[in-house]
This record gives structure tokens, C-alpha cells and sequence, in this order.
């Protein structure tokens, strides 16, 4: 049920800030290491955006794949350590 209610949040909130971003169009100039690009306003919001949510994932993923590596080393020593099992 949570995971129903924060999918229907997300998609509410990706389509307000869509609905925003496209009754804004402006040109704006965005001044990137010394560039200066002419673009709408739409296109620079959804990119950042995008940028974000990529940065966050990346972010979380390399988190979680050092506890797994942690985890991982952290059971094959402890069946290393294990005395042998008698049948």
C-alpha cells in the first residue's frame, strides 16, 4: 500500500512540475563553464531534474553496493572462521 501511495505522489509531482515547466515558455540564457546557451526555460527545468534524480540514484547505488560488498566479505570470512560440519 505505502509503495502505491509514494508511486501516485511521484506522478503528481512530475506532472505539476510538467505542467509548470510548459506553461513557462521563455527563453532563457543558461552560462555553462564560460558557454552561454539561448534555451527554453521547459528544457532547463526537465534537464536539471533529470540530472538530479540520475546524481541521487548513482549516489544511492554506489552506497548500496558497498554495504552488499561489505556484507558479502563480512559472510565469507565468517564461513572461513566456521569449524567444519560433522555427518
Amino acid at each position: 500500500m505505502f509503495v502505491r501511495l509514494l508511486i501516485v505522489v511521484m506522478i503528481i509531482i512530475v506532472s505539476a512540475f510538467c505542467i509548470l515547466s510548459f506553461t513557462n515558455r521563455v527563453e532563457v540564457e543558461f552560462n555553462f563553464f564560460g558557454e552561454t546557451y539561448v534555451t527554453q526555460l521547459p528544457t532547463l527545468m526537465i534537464s536539471s531534474f533529470a540530472l538530479g534524480v540520475l546524481l541521487v540514484f548513482l549516489g544511492t547505488l554506489a552506497r548500496d553496493a558497498r554495504r552488499a560488498l561489505d556484507e558479502y566479505r563480512r559472510s565469507a570470512r565468517s564461513k572461513k572462521n566456521r569449524p567444519p560440519r560433522r555427518s
